[in-house]
């Protein structure tokens, strides 16, 4: 139990970062919220790619 309390902070922690992060730079001069998103979609559809690889394997059992 103490590892998922543990952990549930280090992730909550690292989610304040990422905001703080991403509000420095969607409030900067010059900010393309256009191309912004695009790369958004991409790197969505990447991780996508990634997860139903897995799936996919799981699926079929692939090094079983």
């Amino acid at each position: 139990m103490a590892f998922f309390t543990w952990h549930n902070r280090v992730e909550a922690q690292h989610a304040g970062h990422t905001l703080e992060e991403l509000e420095a730079v969607y409030f900067q001069p010059g900010f393309e919220r256009a191309k912004f998103i695009q790369g958004g979609q991409e790197i969505l559809n990447a991780i996508a790619v990634f997860w139903d690889g897995l799936e996919s394997d799981r699926q079929h059992r692939i090094g079983m």
